[in-house]
């Protein structure tokens, strides 16, 4: 599984924030096959994506939120419900 974070570059506190809440949330659920990125909002990933907004997190292929930072248990039901291919 691989979590993306879409967001400025360099990054704002909403992204950094964001960031920092999904690597929480994984390590505190300690699953070792999730891989967590930050990647850049203008970049052609991101276009080809749709991302509008900063941030955006994607986990795999699925925008789990948009313009704002999750909280953890938003990451963990999009994680649960993507592992369960719900």
């Amino acid at each position: 599984m691989r979590i993306r974070i879409f967001g400025t570059v360099p990054p704002c506190m909403k992204c950094k924030a964001a960031e920092k809440v999904v690597r929480e949330t994984v390590e505190e659920l300690g699953y070792t096959d999730i891989e967590v990125t930050k990647e850049d909002a203008l970049s052609e990933e991101a276009a080809k994506m749709g991302v509008m907004m900063t941030p955006t997190v994607v986990i795999d292929k699925t925008i789990v939120k948009v313009g704002g930072v999750p909280t953890k248990e938003e990451i963990k039901r999009a994680i649960e419900k993507i592992r369960k291919g719900a």
